[in-house]
């Protein structure tokens, strides 16, 4: 027994001058898609390039690491890190089936959001209605998890990598595909013509992260704390010139615990992580969830309405798609508050927060911007559309029923459209502007600024 205490005690007095030791790598071989702009590809030189290339070669001149590059089709660079065959996975999405056979690092900050587009000539504006007809997507890939999880009945067709899923699509065989927004844009850019097809739903918004192969947790530990260490300014040159952001970008990393281990002190540490993995997974997806979620409404916070309004902006900047934003203030809301309680008041916040969310679009974004404030983001909306929007919605909610006896409850609007070089302020300010003007014609009224 004393003998255990001792090895315990040792374990304790080295574990600060151990969790620090690093090893670092002579070379890294990273994989990733060898179609897929702006973030890995293969240029007309023949050469790999795009946002995360850069990121990887920026991170082997800093280190001092000779970083060499297999870029191949999605379901092969899957391959390659199960069999061990590679150290890195460039960027890529978390799922269950990737957890059996690849350790994720802390998350990469960039803007990534998923979205469904639909051939013009069909009336298909939901992703709800898409059992109807056949959507490619990449084989292989996150997106196709995804669907077979949350959309079952979606009948898909898979192809290699996302050039060929944009072909068939562009050729007819498809009337619908599913694909990142700025990889979309740039295919159709290249091949035909933006305005062949809506888009009629937003599939999901992630973030991407690095992988290993399961096991290799010294290695991921070393990538994640000398990514945290990079300057913010290399990470600022490199989105900027991929993905054209406003005026900052995220911090990419989490630092995360690194180090190494003598024999007795990672037989201690890793006996702790096999006994908690569990709790902490469950536990951190839990806090995530609570992080970005209003806890009255149960819609998006106004830091996760922020983060979503952040990232449509990236793609108006980068592609000028039309993006409104719709500011929503319950009008007397005091009144409300004094009349019947605070905890009518609350009932009426909960209430009318179902009652937007049943009404808008899979497409658009809505959180709760404070108070009885709600905040509305509306991609692929121009200023005539989001009016329309807003003007459905004043109506929806003064012939709504909120139980508060004799007295209705009704709401003002501010709609403002994203212009060329708009920062996130300037477009807050005019829907701010514009929810004012509303309030001064009497509430219960749709303005635009």
């Amino acid at each position: 027994m004393i003998a255990y205490k001792y090895v315990f005690c040792l374990g304790m007095l080295l574990l600060p001058a151990l969790v620090f030791a690093q090893v670092k790598p002579e070379k890294l071989l990273i994989t990733n898609s060898d179609i897929w702009p702006p973030y890995s590809f293969i240029n007309e030189q023949g050469q790999p390039d795009g946002l995360l290339i850069d990121l990887w070669a920026e991170f082997g001149r800093q280190n001092e690491i000779e970083i060499e590059f297999e870029l191949t089709n999605w379901p092969k660079s899957l391959d390659l890190v199960r069999h061990n065959q590679v150290d890195v996975h460039a960027g890529l999405f978390v799922s269950d089936v990737r957890r059996q056979y690849m350790d994720f690092s802390s998350a990469i900050q960039i803007p990534l959001v998923t979205r469904v587009f639909v051939s013009q000539e069909l009336e298909i504006n939901s992703i709800d209605e898409l059992a109807s007809v056949r959507v490619a997507v990449t084989k292989g890939g996150f997106t196709q998890a995804y669907l077979q999880q949350h959309h079952p009945e979606i009948k898909l067709d898979l192809y290699l990598n996302s050039v060929e899923s944009m072909q068939a699509a562009l050729s007819g065989k498809v009337s619908a595909f599913i694909l990142d927004y700025p990889a979309a844009m740039y295919y159709m850019h290249k091949y035909g013509s933006p305005e062949q097809f809506k888009v009629v739903g937003t599939l999901y918004h992630e973030a991407l992260k690095v992988a290993v192969p399961k096991g290799d947790t010294q290695l991921l530990k070393y990538i994640d704390s000398r990514l945290a260490a990079m300057p913010r300014d290399v990470f600022d040159r490199i989105i900027n010139k991929w993905m054209i952001p406003e005026s900052r970008v995220p911090t990419w990393f989490v630092p995360s615990m690194i180090g190494g281990m003598t024999a007795l002190v990672a037989l201690f540490i890793v006996t702790y992580i096999l006994l908690l993995r569990r709790q902490v997974h469950s536990r951190t997806q839990e806090l995530e969830h609570i992080s970005k979620t209003d806890s009255l409404t149960g819609l998006n916070n106004r830091k996760k309405i922020e983060e979503l309004f952040i990232s449509e902006l990236y793609c108006y900047q980068k592609y000028k798609r039309p993006l409104s934003v719709i500011l929503i203030d319950i009008d007397n809301f005091k009144q409300i508050n004094d009349s019947f309680g605070h905890l009518n008041g609350d009932k009426v916040l909960v209430e009318l927060a179902k009652l937007l969310a049943f009404n808008l679009r899979e497409l658009d974004n809505l959180g709760r911007w404070g108070g009885e404030e709600f905040m509305l983001v509306c991609p692929e909306t121009n200023l005539v559309q989001g009016k329309k929007l807003a003007e459905k919605l004043r109506c929806i909610i003064e012939s709504h029923d909120f139980k508060l006896e004799s007295q209705t409850c009704t709401a003002s609007f501010g709609v403002t459209q994203v212009q060329l070089g708009d920062g996130i302020d300037d477009v807050f300010r005019r829907a701010d502007s514009a929810l004012y003007a509303s309030k001064h014609k009497g509430r219960n009224a749709v303005s635009y600024c």
